[in-house]
């Protein structure tokens, strides 16, 4: 009987669409704000600021919530980016697609591409996200596609009496029930991951306006940013 219960739950933990975060590894990550240096360059990760709070966060999966705070009025930018990968235990991990899902509200840029072949770092450090996926379709070998990257930036401009801005980042396992967010699924399991983001902002009187009513595009603001943005030139 013993036996007959393991071989059920093995065969239950590989039906397709049951996500479990323990099946979910984090190959990579990285984030900055207002263009400035990157958190995890190529020598390693560096402290992370007091302003972005990651204790919701699971680096080993990638799976939870990082929030980015800003306190002074003007423009500003949050960028995050993650390279899961579903692990089955068979090493078949690059066998995944995706896409963005919805209308992206103002302010935010994204993409989503195959870290093997044509990897989206350039775009995400420079602040140049193309808003589009190259890794919408699954292929299987000889010519296997895809090992799926994610990255949103989102940009507004504080108001003059901001007390408090946030964007949060979250990835997670379970489907959003609206708004925009960008997908990947894994081929062999049909399990998907969720990227999603969030604006609010507080001004000194106490009153929120939530994303996207107080989201604004920041054009001159980012682009005199960029000049002062830190590049790396590899990982």
């Amino acid at each position: 009987m013993k036996h007959w219960l393991i071989l059920l739950a093995v065969l239950v933990l590989c039906l397709p669409g049951v996500a479990s975060a323990g099946n979910v590894v984090l190959s990579d990550w990285d984030g900055y704000q207002n263009n400035g240096a990157d958190f995890n360059p190529s020598g390693g990760p560096v402290a992370i600021p007091a302003s972005v709070n990651t204790s919701a966060f699971n680096f080993s999966t990638g799976i939870g919530s990082v929030t980015f705070s800003f306190t002074t009025p003007g423009a500003h930018d949050a960028a995050w980016y993650e390279w899961p990968y579903y692990d089955s235990g068979f090493g078949d991990t690059i066998d995944a697609y995706g896409n963005g899902v919805g209308s992206a509200p103002a302010g935010l840029t994204w993409e989503m591409a195959d870290g093997n072949t044509a990897p989206l770092w350039t775009d995400f450090y420079g602040n140049a996200l193309t808003s589009s996926s190259s890794a919408t379709t699954y292929s299987a070998p000889p010519a296997v596609c895809c090992d799926v990257q994610l990255a949103e930036v989102f940009g507004f401009t504080a108001n003059p009496n901001v007390s408090i801005a946030t964007v949060t980042f979250t990835m997670s396992a379970a489907a959003p029930s609206s708004g925009f967010y960008l997908q990947t699924t894994d081929n062999d399991s049909a399990t998907s991951l969720y990227m999603t983001s969030s604006f609010s902002e507080t001004d000194n009187t106490g009153n929120t306006a939530p994303e996207p009513a107080s989201l604004l595009t920041i054009v001159g603001g980012l682009a005199l940013l960029s000049a002062a943005r830190w590049r790396k030139t590899g990982r």
